[in-house]
C-alpha cells in the first residue's frame, strides 16, 4: 500500500502534516509532546502507506477506504456518508480538516495531479518557498507570517 503522493483518503493533504514533516525531516522531538506521544511515535509516511500516525492509524474513514478500495471517498457511491461526517468532531482541535470538503470538490472536478500540485504549491512560503506545515505561524527560513495563507482559517465551522 506504499503511495507517498501525499494525499489522503478524505481529501486531507499530508504534505503539510506536522508529524508526517517532522518524521521527514528528523525533528521528532521537538513537536511529540504537543501532540502527546513519544518521539519514537512521531513517524509517518503518509495516510496511504503502511507506516502512519497512531492517530491516523485509527481513522474509521481510512480503514473504510482501504476496505472499498478506493482512493478518496468522494469516488465512492455512498459519499458523503456518516463515517466521513464524523471527522466534523473533529475541526474544532484541528481546523485545518474545515479544508477537506473543498478539496474533494477539487479533486473530483479538476483530479488528482492537479489538486497536489496546488497543495504543494500552497504550503510553501510565498517568499522564499521553503514548506510549511498546517500549524506554523512564521516562516523558518524567512520569518514571514504564514496565517494568512491558510484558507482553512478562514472557513467556518459547521
Amino acid at each position: 500500500m506504499e503511495k507517498n503522493d501525499y494525499s489522503s483518503f478524505c481529501g486531507n493533504y499530508c504534505g503539510a502534516c506536522e508529524i508526517l514533516c517532522a518524521y521527514k525531516n528528523k525533528t521528532e522531538n521537538d513537536i511529540a509532546a504537543q501532540w502527546g506521544a513519544s518521539p519514537d511515535e512521531i513517524k509517518c509516511h503518509g495516510c496511504k502507506s503502511d507506516i502512519v500516525f497512531k492517530n491516523c492509524n485509527i481513522c474509521k474513514i481510512r480503514s473504510c477506504a482501504m476496505d472499498k478500495k478506493i482512493d478518496h471517498c468522494v469516488f465512492c457511491k455512498e459519499f458523503p456518508c456518516k463515517i466521513f461526517g464524523s471527522g466534523e468532531s473533529l475541526v474544532e482541535k484541528l481546523p485545518h480538516l474545515k479544508s477537506i470538503p473543498l478539496n474533494m470538490k477539487i479533486i473530483s472536478e479538476k483530479g488528482l495531479e492537479t489538486w497536489l500540485k496546488e497543495q504543494e504549491k500552497k504550503w510553501q512560503c510565498p517568499v522564499c518557498g521553503e514548506p510549511f506545515t498546517w500549524y506554523k505561524e512564521k516562516c523558518t527560513v524567512c520569518g514571514r507570517e504564514l496565517n494568512q495563507d491558510k484558507d482553512f482559517l478562514n472557513i467556518a465551522s459547521s
